[in-house]
């Protein structure tokens, strides 16, 4: 399974987690934030982040009442429509 699609079904789930480079970049690509981004991989960063979450309730509940909302904007639909508006633009 691809990282997008995980980054898709954990936000979808409700589920909390911290993304780290590059699963940031996946996690941006949804839009709002439905993660916590840690940009280091370093290991300090890592327990820094994680931590956080554990922590701050209201982090945690906000990144997960964020998810559902904006996964349910993606549909297979959408994604063969707007891949074949692409096609029809490059191709004319």
């Amino acid at each position: 399974m691809s990282r997008m699609r995980r980054t898709i079904l954990s936000a979808a789930a409700s589920l909390t987690w911290l993304a780290i480079m590059p699963a940031i970049v996946e996690a941006a690509e949804l839009g709002e934030p439905t993660a916590f981004a840690q940009a280091s991989p370093d290991a300090d960063a890592i327990a820094e982040g994680l931590g956080r979450l554990l922590e701050d309730d209201a982090l945690r509940a906000d990144l997960a009442e964020r998810g559902p909302y904006r996964t349910a904007q993606f549909s297979w639909e959408r994604c063969a429509r707007e891949t074949l508006a692409v096609y029809k633009a490059v191709v004319g």
